[in-house]
């Protein structure tokens, strides 16, 4: 074992935690037997093996679970059923909860929240006060962040880079090197890839496509069914 529940506890929204206490080191959180950690409900929550670990304020309880070499801290939390694995690290207030799962290398941090279905791993970071649900997929090195909001079956990878108070929803699709923020709104089928940027009040739903080097901002509108390869639009239907 390398750890046991303290006798400190905890009253936390009708959760009574215990304060974790290592029994052995875990040079790679710079643990030493007999530090203190964060807090637990029960022996669910962190597993015994690898190199997970809970420490200062963070806490898990309910069903959650932290496993493989995932780190927890500062005043994370992690509850319902949601899982932190892999190599992920969940810090600062970040929120993950109820079926929610965090993996790979991810980081979650500043007051983001994950939740609902939602996944975010590979290399992904989500951060800010953005919030990730539904069934919504944050992956590869996409980072998301400010107060943008991806949720339903949106999935954003590649090395997409999505903040301000950007909207990604439906079953629309972010990649490559694209950026979206500012007030931006894509729902629907969207797709969104290579170089292109979303931006200002751009509003894009059904089948559109923007790709290439082009830009759509302002108060442009695009729907239905066109592809944009090219060039800058920042009004009007598009």
């Amino acid at each position: 074992m390398k750890y046991r529940l303290g006798k400190q506890t905890l009253c936390f929204y009708g959760h009574v935690l215990h304060r974790v206490i290592a029994l052995k080191d875990i040079p790679s959180r710079g643990v030493k037997a007999g530090d203190v950690g964060g807090w637990l409900e029960d022996e669910h929550n962190l597993s015994q093996h690898g190199d997970c670990w809970i420490a200062e304020e963070a806490k898990v309880f309910g069903r959650a679970r932290v496993r493989n070499n995932a780190y927890v801290h500062e005043r994370a939390r992690i509850y319902d059923h949601a899982t932190v694995s892999g190599n992920a690290e969940v810090r600062g207030y970040a929120q993950v909860f109820r079926d929610a799962a965090i993996g790979g290398n991810a980081s979650v941090h500043g007051y983001a929240m994950v939740h609902e279905q939602a996944k975010v791993n590979d290399f992904a970071e989500v951060y800010g006060n953005a919030i990730i649900y539904g069934h919504a997929w944050v992956t590869e090195h996409a980072k998301v962040s400010g107060f943008a909001w991806i949720f339903d079956f949106a999935i954003v990878h590649g090395a997409a880079v999505i903040h301000g108070h950007a909207q990604i929803f439906g079953d629309a699709n972010i990649r490559d090197f694209a950026r979206v923020h500012g007030n931006a709104e894509i729902k629907g089928h969207v797709q969104v890839f290579d170089m292109a940027e979303v931006y200002g009040l751009a509003r894009l739903s059904g089948y559109v496509e923007i790709c290439g080097d082009a830009q759509v901002f302002g108060n442009s509108v695009a729907e239905k069914h066109c592809r944009i390869e090219s060039g800058t639009f920042d009004s009007g239907l598009v």
